[in-house]
């Protein structure tokens, strides 16, 4: 390759920037606790990652039980099941 040519596969692509607004939220040492465990459990560097990631999961949640859909935790044998009790306050499924 010649100086000064620049090698393509280093080029950097920058994607466009999502729309944001920050939040300061104040937590209990025994929640920041555990948003350190998720942390470390997912590898998931910040605590911010850890809170968007539980949002999602929550979105997903409560989509699923607006659709009428249950939520089961099974373990692997099957043979213990346990559900998620309903989030959606009454009526709003």
């Amino acid at each position: 390759m010649l100086k000064g040519h620049r090698n393509e596969s280093h080029v950097k692509h920058v994607l466009p920037r999502r729309a944001t607004k920050r939040l300061q939220f104040e937590f209990p040492t025994t929640a920041i606790n555990t948003l350190q465990e998720l942390a470390a459990l997912t590898g998931e560097p910040t605590l911010a990652g850890v809170v968007r990631d539980a949002l999602k999961v929550y979105a997903w949640i409560l989509t699923e039980q607006q659709h009428d859909r249950r939520i089961i935790s099974e373990d692997r044998a099957g043979q213990e099941r346990r559900e998620l009790v309903p989030l959606l306050r009454a009526g709003t499924l």
